[in-house]
């Protein structure tokens, strides 16, 4: 479950213990939690941030690289809103220390994202223009984007104090916005050998 599943819920900082707001649109994974909880299987839930790194296919810095090779880069949505990110070495990391002890952390969940505050336009920006994009960036309402653009049209910031503490997991990789290059690379090379 990402992190943007927790919807509105008007607090700065959300954590492990914040409740989603049932009208997000992802809303129902609170309830597959609390089934999954209810059902009585050994189980640990991670939360991660928004990912970024690798091939990058199912993160928004993926969609912003795509976008701007076709020269067409969009933003959706709240133009100040902020998203707490995690590198999906990061995030492999947390698993990893999950599976080493899986019987410290049943039944636990975790919030996995590291410490940058940064504005998703912002980060946009830095992605398109790593893409070799000089253009202007659109602007557009979140609901001119898919129901994931309305599901994280506002701030999802989180902290991942827990993870720190009953894991001992610190993210290595700072923040996007450090070598975004790199991560366009990173996503290029996935994309040829999808071709």
């Amino acid at each position: 479950m990402r992190t943007y599943a927790y919807g509105r819920t008007g607090l700065p900082l959300m954590d492990e213990n914040t409740p989603g707001n049932p009208e997000s649109p992802l809303g129902f994974r609170f309830a597959l939690e609390k089934e999954l909880a209810a059902s009585g299987l050994a189980h640990t839930v991670v939360r991660p941030g928004f990912m970024y790194g690798g091939p990058a296919t199912t993160s928004m810095t993926g969609e912003w690289f795509a976008a701007a090779e076709a020269d067409k880069p969009v933003f959706y949505g709240d133009t100040a809103k902020r998203w707490s990110w995690v590198h999906v070495d990061d995030l492999a990391d947390a698993y990893v220390r999950i599976l080493d002890n899986p019987t410290a952390v049943d039944g636990e969940v975790f919030v996995v994202a590291d410490d940058q505050r940064l504005i998703a336009l912002d980060m946009q920006r830095v992605a398109v223009r790593a893409a070799g994009c000089t253009g202007e960036i659109i602007l557009e309402t979140a609901e001119a984007g898919r129901m994931m653009q309305m599901a994280a049209d506002q701030d999802e910031l989180v902290t991942s104090a827990k993870a720190h503490h009953l894991l001992g997991w610190r993210p290595r990789h700072a923040s996007f916005t450090d070598n975004p290059e790199q991560h366009y690379r990173a996503w290029k090379a996935s994309q040829s050998s999808t071709d």
